[in-house]
C-alpha cells in the first residue's frame, strides 16, 4: 500500500518525537545518559523487546520506567507507520544527535544487529517476523538461518 503524506507526515511527528523524549531523559537522568556528550544512540526494538545503547561505550544506559514505557510505545507506532507488506519494516535504528538540536535517523532494514546480540534468541527473531511479515525474497539470509533454527 503506498504512503500518503499524511502517512509521512505522521511519521516525521513520531521521529521528533522520539528525539525530544531522548533529549529529555539525557537531561534528567544522568545515570543512564552519564556524561551529557551523547551524539549517538542505538535502539533495537525486537518483538516489543528494548534494547538502548551507546556505540562504541561500556555503559548500558539505565532508563527511567516512563521513558521505557513512552519510547517503547512512540518507537512501536513509529514501526506501524512504516511498515510495508513486501519490505517489513526495520529493526533497530540509530539516532545521530547534532549540533543546534539537529538529528537524524538511520534505519536498518536488514543487517544482523551487532550490539547486545545476546540479548536476543532465535524465538524473537521467528516472532518479530510473524509480527511484520515482509515477501521471502526481503528476509536477508542471516535472519532465515536463524528463524530456521529449531
Amino acid at each position: 500500500m503506498k504512503k500518503t503524506r499524511a502517512d509521512y507526515q505522521a511519521i516525521e511527528k513520531h521521529r521528533n518525537y522520539m528525539h525530544k523524549l531522548i533529549l529529555e531523559e539525557a537531561t534528567f537522568n544522568h545515570r543512564a545518559f552519564p556524561s551529557g556528550d551523547i551524539d549517538e544512540v542505538f535502539v533495537v526494538l525486537l518483538f516489543n523487546k528494548l534494547t538502548i545503547a551507546f556505540p562504541n561505550r561500556v555503559v548500558v544506559p539505565q532508563i527511567s520506567h516512563n521513558f521505557q514505557i513512552n519510547f517503547t510505545s512512540a518507537i512501536l507506532e513509529l514501526k506501524k507507520l512504516m511498515y510495508d507488506p513486501e519490505f517489513g519494516v526495520w529493526m533497530s535504528f540509530s539516532l545521530h544527535l547534532g549540533i543546534n538540536d539537529s538529528f537524524f535517523f538511520l534505519f536498518n532494514y536488514e543487517e544482523p544487529i551487532d550490539i547486545l546480540t545476546e540479548a536476543y534468541d532465535d524465538q524473537v527473531y521467528r516472532d518479530e517476523l510473524n509480527q511484520w511479515t515482509r515477501s521471502e525474497e526481503n528476509i536477508p539470509e542471516w535472519w532465515r538461518q536463524k528463524i530456521d533454527k529449531k
